[in-house]
């Protein structure tokens, strides 16, 4: 009896583990990213991408496509973290939900590229052209754009904290309720663009040109703006509680409702601003945005 039980037992063990190790390869047969070799890219898949240009849900991880002609490429749900994009023609390409940690798109061309919901925390996107694209709920934790041309380009509901966007020209990007808590935008063109309930609670803008933008209902609790353009932009509503706003010039700005609280002040010039006149601190700051 005591053998027949421990036959039945190592039997037992036995079928679990198999079972549990064709569930693990059946897992790894639906997720491209967990069964692939993480940086080294499925040479089939990358035949596949140079003849065809369509190589969606691919395993590209770690590939050199440095210069590479991709345009119009369909690269939809691939794999490609710590691939080598750098000035790559990306131009009208399908990135939606691409997995591009780590990524380097140094230079690479992606005018009206599609990236909603892609994912490129701490990629290297450092003078990279992104105007007219698409980023709509596009996750870039920590990702450096510095020197970019973001002109046009849609980041509506981005997560962005923490990214360099030193010196990035933004002209005309609609950023509404997008997440830029902690980024450095030193210096950067956001002139015309549409910032509308955006969170750049700590942000650095020194020297940054806003002027005519629109920021109702903007968070900038402590954000750094000194020397900041702010010309004839709408502050609406807007929340800029504790930030430093010494030498920002705010030529016919409109505050009304602003909240200031705290705000440093200090040789900025308010001259036409429109409301003034009423309680600079009764509005509340937008909801915290999480993507």
């Amino acid at each position: 009896m005591k053998l027949n039980t421990l036959i039945s037992f190592v039997l037992v063990v036995s079928a679990s583990s198999a079972c549990s190790q064709n569930v693990s390869s059946a897992d790894q047969s639906a997720n491209p990213a967990s069964s692939a070799s993480k940086l080294s890219p499925n040479p089939n898949h990358l035949k596949q991408l140079r003849e065809t240009k369509q190589c969606p849900g691919c395993n590209l991880g770690g590939a050199n496509l440095s210069g590479a002609d991709l345009r119009t490429a369909n690269l939809q749900g691939a794999y490609l973290s710590g691939a080598n994009l750098s000035k790559a023609n990306l131009t009208q390409a399908n990135l939606i939900t691409t997995y591009l940690p780590g990524v380097d798109l140094s230079q690479a061309n992606l005018q009206r590229a599609y990236l909603h919901g892609a994912y490129l925390p701490q990629a290297n996107l450092s003078g990279v052209n992104l105007s007219k694209a698409d980023l709509f709920a596009v996750k870039m934790s920590g990702a450096n754009l510095s020197q970019a041309n973001l002109a046009g380009a849609n980041f509506a509901v981005a997560s962005l904290p923490r990214v360099n966007l030193r010196g990035a020209n933004l002209k005309g990007t609609y950023m509404h309720a997008a997440d830029l808590v902690d980024a450095d935008l030193r210096r950067a063109v956001l002139s015309g663009a549409d910032l509308s309930a955006i969170y750049l609670n700590g942000a650095n803008l020194s020297g940054a040109n806003l002027e005519g933008t629109n920021l109702k209902r903007s968070s900038f609790a402590g954000a750094d703006l000194t020397g900041a353009n702010l010309q004839r932009a709408s502050l609406l509503g807007a929340y800029l509680t504790q930030a430093t706003l010494t030498q920002a010039r705010f030529n016919k700005a409109n505050l009304t409702g602003a909240n200031l609280k705290g705000a440093n002040l200090e040789g900025a010039d308010l001259k036409g601003v429109v409301g003034l006149n009423q309680p600079l601190n009764s509005s509340q700051p937008p909801a915290s945005h999480s993507h």
